[in-house]
């Protein structure tokens, strides 16, 4: 569990409050993930992952009609 009351909770969901450090590492743990996918997000990392296979998928099938 994490250590913040509902009203502190509350305030982090509807943007009047921000979250600490000290919570996030707290949330990572929690959810068993790294401290990056708390901050950046995996859909940051997915997608730039994404578009760099579409462009060698690209150049591979330029290659393969010029041959």
């Amino acid at each position: 569990m994490l250590n913040i009351s509902l009203s502190m909770m509350s305030k982090i969901e509807t943007g009047n409050k921000g979250v600490s450090i000290n919570l996030r590492i707290e949330i990572a743990e929690l959810f068993d993930v790294s401290l990056d996918y708390i901050l950046l997000g995996e859909g940051q990392q997915y997608e730039q992952a994404r578009q760099k296979l579409y462009a060698v998928i690209e150049q591979l099938e330029e290659i393969t009609r010029q041959l």
